[in-house]
């Protein structure tokens, strides 16, 4: 059987290269200890009415077990309440992503406390801004987001049409071509995951 393994999820300390959608209201302690207990990266999502004390509950059982857990925010909840940037970081993550923004002030903060930092993006442009930003990790987001971004961010302005997944990727390797990058969704339109080999899709 084929190892399901990447450099990058090795270097995660993952047995499988895998991180569940941090989507507030949905992805809290309990998905995340699961998620990591199987061998990938639990994502505790903190969403628009996120709150510091919220993600000091959720991300309690995690860190209770020992188990290694990442922290997803939105821009604009972070925005409003700036105090859950730090919050994040004093959970001592392994990952903390903040999306739908451009404000990239939060990225030097997670670096300079030894967590790597994610975004998701879906063009050239976006990608490029993140990996100047020193963003290490990039989402490559697809269609199904869309309506998120239509609804609360800015970025709304710049989406023309529907995003199909595997343009965003093909835009994101543009700029990483050895990554690591990651898929918001899926991996469909006729080729599996596996067809498009782990390694490819998750560096």
């Amino acid at each position: 059987m084929t190892e399901l393994s990447t450099p990058w999820s090795k270097s995660m300390g993952l047995r499988v290269p895998l991180l569940n959608a941090p989507m507030g209201g949905v992805a809290g302690g309990a998905l995340a200890a699961a998620v990591s207990a199987a061998g990938g990266l639990g994502m505790i999502g903190v969403g628009s009415a996120g709150t510091v004390a919220l993600r000091k509950r959720e991300a309690e059982l995690p860190r209770k077990t020992g188990l290694r857990f990442g922290i997803g925010l939105l821009d604009w909840a972070v925005a409003r309440e700036p105090g859950l940037i730090d919050a994040a970081l004093r959970a001592s993550p392994a990952l903390v992503s903040v999306s739908f923004g451009d404000d990239w002030s939060w990225a030097q903060r997670a670096r300079d406390e030894g967590t790597v930092t994610a975004t998701q993006v879906f063009d050239v442009a976006g990608a490029r801004r993140a990996e100047a930003a020193g963003v290490k990790v990039l989402v490559a987001r697809g269609q199904r987001a869309e309506g998120t971004v239509r609804r609360r961010s800015a970025l709304s302005q710049t989406l023309a049409g529907p995003v199909r997944i595997h343009d965003a990727l093909n835009s994101v390797k543009q700029v990483m071509p050895r990554g690591p990058v990651a898929s918001q969704e899926t991996i469909k339109q006729g080729e599996s995951f596996a067809d498009r080999k782990v390694d490819e899709e998750l560096r």
